[in-house]
Parts: structure tokens; sequence; C-alpha cells
């Protein structure tokens, strides 16, 4: 039987995905979700795309009501990435694989690519399995570690992921898909991130707050802080100063074309890409979260 994949995938990994696909000739039936399913914040355009790959838009998020899209085509494989892991409400009889990005049975559930950055991974991962009735538990068919660099960004992550994406649909297009279990001794589960969670703690250390700025930054919401009860988000920044007292917590020590230098608990943290804001001006001094 000749392969025909469908991919069921967010916008904004789409975004990324389709031109790696385009330029490897391979074109997949692609599903995502109407605009309205999307938060604003991860939906991209994808019409540029719709000459080259027959995408679905769903209007709902259960496959028990789109059932009549699925079956009148006779997929070889459907592929799951960054979608959501309660779709399948109802038994299929084609071949369903999920995709986690991380290095299964670690860091199972919604989040991974944040808590990873979070924890100041260097070394994170894909999986790709057979869903079971556990959340990320079922056998894995294919998995690759992937590299977190130290400048890396949650965008670059996704840029990788959907560069081992495009392996993987060259692995199964050629070979049998096998099966390993998961070591259940090396697994733990994540809760689901809630946007309380990206509150900068400028008492923390300037890694930590590094980590915390990559760990949310695009294309998800961003860490915040706050000035004079206003919310500042915040998308990129680095160690300026890695040990050593310098003022205190949250205070503002330098402005300049570089960005906005501000005191840790430990160490210096440099703000570079911030959302003000028109009522705010920062100024050398002033002092964030206070």
């Amino acid at each position: 039987m000749v392969n025909k994949f469908a991919i069921l995938t967010s916008a904004i990994f789409a975004s990324e995905l389709l031109p790696k696909l385009l330029s490897e000739k391979i074109y997949p039936e692609i599903f995502t979700y109407k605009n309205e399913l999307h938060r604003k914040s991860l939906y991209t355009d994808l019409d540029n795309y719709s000459s080259f790959f027959n995408i679905t838009y769903l209007a709902t998020n259960r496959y028990s009501q789109n059932e009549n899209l699925f079956n009148k085509n006779n997929f070889s494989h459907i592929i799951a990435i960054d979608w959501n892991k309660d779709f399948f409400d109802k038994t299929t009889d084609q071949v369903v694989i999920f995709m986690q990005p991380s290095l299964l049975p670690m860091y199972r559930g919604y989040g991974a690519i944040s808590e990873q950055f979070l924890n100041g991974v260097c070394i994170g991962g894909i999986t790709f399995y057979l869903p079971n009735d556990i959340v990320d538990a079922g056998d894995i068919v294919y998995q690759r570690e992937i590299e977190i660099g130290f400048e890396d960004y949650p965008e670059d992550y996704i840029r990788k992921l959907c560069e081992e994406t495009v392996q993987f649909i060259h692995y199964i297009k050629e070979n049998q898909v096998t099966r390993t279990p998961q070591n259940e001794n090396y697994a733990f589960s994540l809760s689901r991130i809630r946007r309380k969670d990206g509150l900068i703690n400028f008492r923390s250390d300037s890694l930590s707050i590094y980590n915390k700025i990559r760990a949310y930054s695009k294309p998800y919401f961003g860490a915040f802080c706050f000035m004079y009860n206003q919310k500042i988000n915040v998308f990129r920044g680095k160690p300026e100063k890695w040990q050593g007292i310098y003022g205190k917590s949250g205070e503002i020590i330098n402005i300049d074309k570089n960005g906005v230098e501000v005191a840790c608990g430990s160490g210096t943290i440099l703000l570079q890409e911030i959302e003000l804001p028109d009522s705010i001006k920062l100024s050398k001094g002033e002092i964030f979260n206070s």
C-alpha cells in the first residue's frame, strides 16, 4: 500500500513544518483548527501553503465530530503534532502516532517545551509514540535527542522538532513501525502551565531568571513583571553578571542600547525585548515588582 499521511498540527508548528515538507516534496494532508479555536498569540496564517497542501480547518476538537473527514481517506498514518491529546475520543482503525517534544517517558503532558527550558535542559528530544489510556505513556516508535543550545529559545526548539519530524516521516515511509515500551522508572508528568507561572522573581539568580524568560518566550505568552501595578512582558534577555549583589532585587541599574540591566538575587539580567505600556518610562533606580 502506498503511504498516505495525515498530519494534525497547530498553526504555529505548521508554519515551521510545511516549508520543510515542501522542500522535501512530501505532501501529507494537513488538519488544523479554525482560527477561533487557536489562542490568538499562537495563530499563524497558513494561506500561503494552500496551493501546495490540502489543508482542512476543523471546527471542533473531537475526532468523533470530524470522523467523516478522516474516513473518506485511507490514511496509512495519522501523525498528531502539538495536538489535543484527548482528540481521539473514539477508536479509529487508522494508525495514530503522537509526537511529544521530549525524551519520553520524561516530561509527559502539556508544556514540555517550557518545562525543559525552565530546568536548563541541554539535551531535549522528540518522541513519536502510539497512544494508550495514559497520557504520553504509549509504546515508542521513534525517538531522537535534540540539543538545546544555551542561547536557544522555544522558537529554535520548535524549528528543530519540525526538522526531525521530516526525518521521522522518511523513516516510516521506508521502515515498519516497531514498538518499544516506555521505562516507567524514569516517567514523570507535568501540570498544565498557567499564565501566572510566568511571573519573574528577581530575587532568584540571573541564570534562573534567564531560563524563565526563555521558557515562556515566543510563541508563548512571555514572562512578565510589574511596575506601578502595570504588567510588562519580557521575551528576550541574557545573564549580564553571573554572581554577586549589584543592587536591590529588581532594581534597574543601567539602561543603554543593549537593553535594561536589572539586579537579581545574585548577578544581573539584561532585558533585551520587552513590551511596555505607553504610560511606563523606565529609568535607572526604579524597581520591578516593588
